[in-house]
């Protein structure tokens, strides 16, 4: 299975995006992510790439996807929250885009992360971002 992170606004605190299944065509989420910082781990939003995802469950986040192989980087997770201070770099999903505690933020993650859980299960499957 291959999802395409389709990156739609590159904002000054954060990168918004769409998680598109690659089979239908079809919307999964939303995303959010931090800006684009020339890769800096902890600050940035990864590279453009395609990459391999596999399901992970750690101590801090469980049931979520780790995205393998990142130049550079260690731990890339697609996990639960809503704005870029629940993030060091992962990728948020959430069914809308807005503003939460003043921060630009997607919303409802748990309902997005049960709607990836639905389409993906437990399998790994590829994660093409573009833009």
């Amino acid at each position: 299975m291959k999802i395409t992170l389709m990156r739609v606004s590159y904002m000054v605190d954060c990168v918004f995006g769409t998680l598109i299944d690659s089979i239908t065509g079809m919307p999964i989420c939303n995303t959010l992510e931090r800006p684009m910082r020339n890769n800096e781990s902890g600050e940035s939003c990864i590279p453009a790439g395609v990459y391999v995802c596999s399901f992970y469950s750690g101590d801090k986040h469980k049931n979520v996807y780790m995205v393998n192989d990142v130049p550079g980087r260690e731990a890339i997770l697609i996990h639960i929250g809503n704005t870029v201070k629940d993030t060091t770099g992962c990728i948020l999903p959430g069914q809308e885009f807005g503003v939460l505690n003043g921060l630009p933020a997607v919303l409802q993650s748990k309902v997005a992360m049960t709607k990836l859980h639905n389409i993906v299960k437990r399998s790994d499957f590829l994660l093409e971002i573009k833009g």
